[in-house]
C-alpha cells in the first residue's frame, strides 16, 4: 500500500476546505488561516496534489471557533457528508469523532432561575437610575414580571 492510499483512507469521507468552508460560513482561505492559530494543522490531509481534507475535529474546532453556525448542524453536516462519501463502517467512525468531540466540550453552566434574574436586573438599575425613577422602573417591571 501507497503513502498516497494509505492517506486516502485516513482521510475518506472528510470535508475538503471548500465544502467546510461552505458549512461554516467562511472563506475557504478564513479557515487555511485559522487552522494554525488553532493549532489544527496536525488535523489536515493532503489527498492527491490538489486537496486537502479537515478532520471532523478540525471542523468542529473550527465551527466553535467562528460561532457563526450551531455545533449540531455542523456535526450532522460532516455526517452527511460522509454518509455520501464512504462505507457505513467509515461513516459510523466519523460519528463517533463528532459525538466525542460534543461530548468533551465544557457544559454550559445553568440558566439561573428566572426569579434570581429579574432580582439581578432590579439591583443593576437601581445602581445606574435615581431613586424616583428607579421606583417606578421597579413597580412597572414588578408589574409586568409579576407571574413569570
Amino acid at each position: 500500500m501507497t503513502t498516497a492510499a494509505a492517506t486516502y483512507r485516513v482521510a475518506e469521507g472528510w470535508m475538503n476546505f471548500s465544502q467546510a468552508a461552505e458549512v461554516l460560513l467562511v472563506d475557504d482561505t478564513t479557515i487555511g488561516r485559522n487552522l494554525a492559530v488553532l493549532d489544527l494543522s496536525h488535523e489536515v490531509e493532503q489527498v492527491g496534489r490538489h486537496e486537502k481534507r479537515l478532520s471532523p475535529r478540525a471542523v468542529l474546532a473550527l465551527a466553535e471557533h467562528f460561532k457563526k453556525v450551531p455545533l449540531s448542524e455542523v456535526g450532522g453536516a460532516i455526517v452527511n457528508h460522509a454518509e455520501a462519501q464512504t462505507t457505513p463502517e467509515r461513516v459510523s467512525e466519523i460519528e463517533a469523532e463528532v459525538q466525542a468531540f460534543i461530548d468533551a466540550l465544557p457544559k454550559a453552566a445553568p440558566k439561573p432561575k428566572l426569579q434570581e434574574a429579574h432580582e439581578r436586573f432590579l439591583s443593576r438599575a437601581k445602581e445606574l437610575v435615581s431613586g424616583d425613577v428607579y421606583r417606578e422602573l421597579e413597580k412597572a417591571y414588578r408589574t409586568t414580571h409579576r407571574d413569570r
